[in-house]
């Protein structure tokens, strides 16, 4: 193999991916706001303190630790485009396959082997490094918290190496982290890390007779690269911020990339890959332990003498990080992925040499493999389908993800006042509306808006009468929701709602007006291409000739309609976009799906018990027609669990419930309604009541994680848990929904009963 295969050619593939991967459609709301603070800070000169963008805030005290990305965000922006943003992250992710470079070849001579560096074995480090971190390569501000992570491992491992002077580039770096992205207090974590290691090892060392330099110069910058947080804004709020993040993510429930290991959501690929980084670091450390120590010599003697307490806390550190939330597995994967390389290395190195030829030999293979595959993959979009990701390569923003249909609408009707928005659509009309639209609540979380606002939110999309309640407070002249099924509750009030007219809708959103002449079949807007910057063109072009910008015919906006009127019920609107819809669609199945809702909604509200049957059998037939054309699409399986459940087959309903739920793991109501069909099997008795009970337990946790703080689900576990003898977890979840509105009050009598027989 010649030299550019085995040396230069693998590692240009490493940057062709990290490339690839940071080439994406904007599909973020966060960066809507993020952009609309840039531009805030540039045409005002100055970082807000309070909240100036929503009108239920406004005024409160807001520490916006990332106002330098957003600076940079909405200077890229204005010159190439909101897509553009991605060039930043394009910058960051190669510059952090250079450091990871940096970083194992440091790593190797760390451990000692007989092979000091070993470019195969790098570079399979970090094409594996990098598939794991793809779920973060988003274009977010955490970006620059992993580039800074890794550089901040670079410096000290060489100051802990060498004593080298550019340990004090941590000063400036540490102030500009500060004022990049709330993650910065990692670089403290790591600094103290490096501090207490070198401190321990020093002394330690002395009673060794080792001869180890005194860490002076390590302690003087740990101490100012600390004080150079205050340099920013907020002055020295900023020191004790860190600490309030993190308790953010323990009581920020409502983001799901903050669940932590508990959740089985947090359990994906990326967990998995962190685990097995992980585990191969920690066994490169007990081999080492059990190769070059001494039988005589003291373990913490070892530890000291081949300087690895450093290794050791890090590792410890950052699994813990890890397990608190989804996001922050990237920031182990980074801090353990130098150590997985070195020892891979560790371990080859103690094989023949004949055997250790050869197995280098594979990896050059496994790396152009790995590598091309990668690549090709995830420019064509194979990769995102694969991992059903809702990422498209190109930068592009693209109108099914973003509420641009709705935002154009509220300018061309000239609507304003206080608008109700869910927090997901809020982000892109505050960054094309603001001053006009201020948001009702918003992305930035708990840094502006408290748990209880949060907890209120939650009852008004799940209840009409805690909406109507927010309503009388906030007079909102309209509302902007969510197309969506997650929001279908609210859907259904404000359709039905004599004061609410449905005025609007997408592919994306809903807007509904206020004081509107009512009507109900209000057509699907289609969407409309936007333009792509030329640059973000030519960009997605070049690293994929094939690449062409989101084909809109390919949109079915009739079954799209159906899906929505399917929603709100509306039966006979559903069947006509859907006999639409069959008429031009290639894969019917889910217009045999939309049609099996529609002859099941009538059967379900007919008197007749002949003609029920029939409109019955016809959804059955539907049905049926649709899981042979697609056995893979879930909402048919939630239909045929509806009709079991109907029937009293309640095995059968869990069974089919199971499988959407196994098919879309976010489905919400595919775990509510086999909790359902579970309590309803329990109160038949039984000797599986106890079982069934518990299992209904586990279902709506799922939907709580998915849903977190939705007072119907929370009553409804309030009520299992009491009938399975726990008062303990009954209390917790009655007490906070015993006054929810939107329990009836047979439910609110139950409640109350439940407290009282708990004590409470």
């Amino acid at each position: 193999m010649s030299s550019f295969f085995k040396n230069k050619f693998p590692i240009i593939l490493c940057y062709l991916v990290a490339i690839a991967f940071s080439l994406k459609n904007v599909r973020e709301p966060d960066l809507w706001w993020q952009l609309k603070t840039g531009e805030w800070i540039m045409e005002h000169k100055q970082v807000p303190k309070q909240d100036v963008f929503s009108y239920t805030f406004e005024g409160k005290p807001w520490v916006n630790i990332k106002w330098g990305s957003e600076v940079i965000y909405a200077t890229v922006a204005k010159i190439a485009g909101p897509e553009s943003v991605f060039l930043l992250q394009i910058i960051v992710s190669c510059l952090l396959v250079f450091l990871l470079y940096k970083l194992c070849s440091f790593a190797a001579t760390w451990f000692e082997t007989d092979h000091p560096e070993n470019n195969a074995l790098i570079i399979f480090t970090i094409l594996f490094a990098i598939f794991g971190l793809e779920y973060r390569i988003i274009g977010r501000p955490e970006m620059f918290s992993h580039l800074f992570t890794a550089l901040f491992l670079l410096l000290l491992f060489r100051n802990q190496k060498n004593n080298s002077k550019e340990i004090l580039w941590l000063i400036p770096l540490q102030l500009l982290w500060a004022n990049m992205h709330e993650a910065f207090g990692i670089g403290v974590v790591i600094t103290m890390i490096f501090f207490v290691s070198s401190w321990i090892n020093y002394l330690y060392g002395k009673k060794l007779k080792l001869e180890i330099e005194k860490p002076i110069r390590l302690s003087i910058v740990t101490v100012l690269s600390i004080a150079a947080i205050a340099v920013n804004p907020y002055g020295i709020e900023l020191l004790i911020k860190p600490f309030e993040i993190f308790g953010q993510v323990f009581e920020n429930k409502f983001t799901t990339e903050l669940f932590d290991y508990s959740s089985y959501l947090y359990w994906q690929k990326e967990a998995y890959i962190a685990i097995i980084i992980l585990t191969i670091a920690v066994a490169g450390i007990l081999f080492l332990f059990k190769t070059q120590r001494n039988k005589t010599e003291h373990l913490i003697a070892f530890i000291i003498r081949k300087r690895l307490l450093v290794v050791i806390l890090l590792l410890i550190s950052f699994t813990y990080l890890a397990s608190t939330a989804y996001r922050n597995i990237a920031f182990l994967m980074i801090v353990a992925a130098p150590f997985f390389y070195a020892a891979l290395n560790l371990l080859l190195s103690k094989i023949s040499n004949k055997k250790f030829n050869q197995a280098i030999s594979n990896f050059y293979f496994i790396n152009i493999i790995l590598g091309v595959v990668l690549y090709v993959s995830v420019v064509s979009g194979k990769y995102y389908q694969y991992f059903e990701r809702n990422d498209r390569f190109g930068l592009e923003v693209v109108s099914n993800i973003n509420p641009i249909g709705a935002t154009e609408f509220i300018v061309k009707n000239n609507l304003h006042g206080n608008a109700f928005t869910d927090y997901l659509t809020s982000s892109y009309l505050l960054w094309k509306l603001y001053p006009t639209y201020k948001t009702f609540i918003d992305l930035r979380d708990l840094d502006v808006f408290d748990n209880q606002f949060f907890n209120q939110f939650a009852e008004a999309i799940s209840d009409g009468n805690s909406f109507k309640k927010l309503d009388s407070v906030y007079h909102f002249n309209y509302a902007v929701v969510l197309a969506n099924p997650q929001f279908s509750r609210l859907l259904n009030y404000l359709y039905n709602d004599s004061t609410y007219q449905l005025a609007f809708v997408d592919a994306v959103a809903a807007v509904f007006v206020k004081n509107s002449v009512k009507q109900k079949d209000v057509p699907l807007t289609p969407t409309i291409a936007q333009s792509q910057n030329g640059i973000a063109y030519l960009l997605s072009k070049l690293f994929n000739p094939f690449y062409h910008t989101f084909d809109y015919n390919e949109i079915d906006n009739n079954l799209l309609a159906a899906s929505f009127y399917s929603m709100l019920g509306e039966s006979e609107i559903v069947k006509k976009y859907t006999l639409q819809s069959s008429k031009i669609s290639k894969e019917k199945y889910q217009a045999n799906e939309l049609l099996a809702q529609y002859y099941y909604n009538i059967a379900t509200n007919d008197t007749s018990i002949a003609r029920q049957t029939m409109m019955m059998d016809s959804a059955k037939y539907y049905l049926q027609m649709s899981v042979k054309e697609n056995a893979e699409y879930a909402p048919t399986y939630m239909d045929l669990g509806a009709i079991a459940f109907r029937e009293q087959r309640f095995k059968d309903a869990l069974k089919n419930f199971e499988k959407a739920a196994q098919l879309e793991k976010n489905n919400l109501n595919a775990y509510l309604y086999a909790a359902e069909a579970l309590t309803t099997m329990a109160n038949q008795g039984g000797s599986q009541q106890k079982k069934n009970l518990q299992e209904a337990i586990s279902f709506y946790k799922k939907a709580d994680r998915l849903n977190p703080n939705n007072p119907i689900i929370m009553s409804n576990m309030g009520f299992v848990y009491y009938r399975l003898n726990d008062c303990e977890h009954a209390v917790f979840y009655l007490e906070q929904v015993k006054d929810f509105e939107g329990l009836s009050q047979k439910e609110k009598d139950y409640a109350k009963e439940c407290l009282s027989r708990c004590g409470h």
